[in-house]
Order: structure tokens, then C-alpha cells, then sequence
């Protein structure tokens, strides 16, 4: 999987979700993963340092909390999938 090319240096917000929004994805059955599990999804020569160095790069949605970094499965698959069409 190759990385999209972004500028360098920049820096993207990370979306806030709302409480509704929270419940809505949760219901869905869809779950909060730490940069290990989609290092694991993407395969390869991913690791979790990478993750979590290039997924602004990458235009992959995460949120912080606390310290932590965090992503919904659903984004992962999403990426994966605007991945394959392009």
C-alpha cells in the first residue's frame, strides 16, 4: 500500500464527534482501535509507528484521547476502500 503524497508539514484537524455521533457509531457495532490494531488490518510492513507517524498523510480520521491515539473501524475500512478505486 503506497502513502498519498500530502504537504509537507501539514497539519489536519481531527474531527470532533458528538455525543449523538458516538452513540450512533457504537450501536453500529463499529469500535474505537489503537494504531496497533490497524497496523494489523493494513499488513505488511505496517507497525504502529508508522500509523501513527503518516495517518495525517494519509487523510486517515483519528482521534486523541487522553494520550492515546484512536480510530473507528469504520474510517479504517472506508480508507481501504477509497485505496482500492484510486
Amino acid at each position: 500500500m503506497s502513502t498519498p503524497a500530502g504537504p509537507a508539514g501539514s497539519q489536519q484537524e481531527e474531527p470532533e464527534l458528538d455525543a449523538g455521533e458516538i452513540r450512533r457509531r457504537i450501536a453500529a457495532g463499529d469500535r474505537l482501535m489503537d494504531a496497533d490494531e490497524v497496523a494489523g488490518i493494513f499488513g505488511g510492513a505496517f507497525t504502529a509507528k508508522t500509523v501513527k507517524r503518516r495517518y495525517r498523510n494519509w487523510g486517515l480520521p483519528a482521534h486523541r484521547i487522553g494520550k492515546e491515539l484512536r480510530f473507528w473501524e469504520h474510517d479504517v475500512h472506508d480508507y481501504i476502500q477509497k485505496q482500492r478505486r484510486t
